[in-house]
């Protein structure tokens, strides 16, 4: 339970006039104890200095051949020699049409998305994320700006 003298200690402020796009309502606790789970991550993989993760929500859905496309995007990942932050795997889109990684058959250059499901984060994005990422972090789906990926 997230009481105000916890997120106090934590430094959360409220972003005003933020509203989540689709309930039109403030954020919930639980969107931020959401967030908090995405950030401790972060510096968790900063802190471990690891390569890259996977994150996955527990509400996942995966669909057939996720395996096998996750593979073949590895793969091009390696044979595009592309530096990389953040590779969403899973996602709502919610505007436009986004371009194609030069090269790329899988991959895309994001626009604005909500509902971050699941996602690769390599070490240097886990840097640029756990930093500022308390007063630019949308808490309410894990999402990530799009300057980060």
């Amino acid at each position: 339970n997230l009481t105000e003298e916890y997120k106090d200690s934590l430094g959360i402020k409220m972003l005003e006039g933020w509203e989540d796009p689709f309930g039109k309502r403030p954020i919930t606790d639980g969107e931020i104890g959401c967030f908090l789970s995405h950030y401790n991550l972060w510096k968790d993989v900063v802190d471990r200095r690891l390569g890259a993760v996977m994150v996955i929500e527990d509400d996942a859905k995966f669909e057939p051949g996720f395996v096998a496309r996750l593979s073949a995007t590895l793969d091009e990942i390696q044979q595009l020699n592309l530096a990389w932050d953040m590779i969403y795997l899973g996602r709502k889109r919610l505007e436009g049409v986004e371009n194609w990684v030069p090269g790329s058959r899988y991959l895309v250059v994001p626009n604005y998305s909500y509902w971050t499901v699941s996602y690769l984060l390599s070490y240097r994005g886990a840097k640029k994320t756990s930093q500022p990422a308390a007063s630019h972090a949308d808490p309410s789906g894990g999402r990530v700006p799009a300057d980060y990926v």
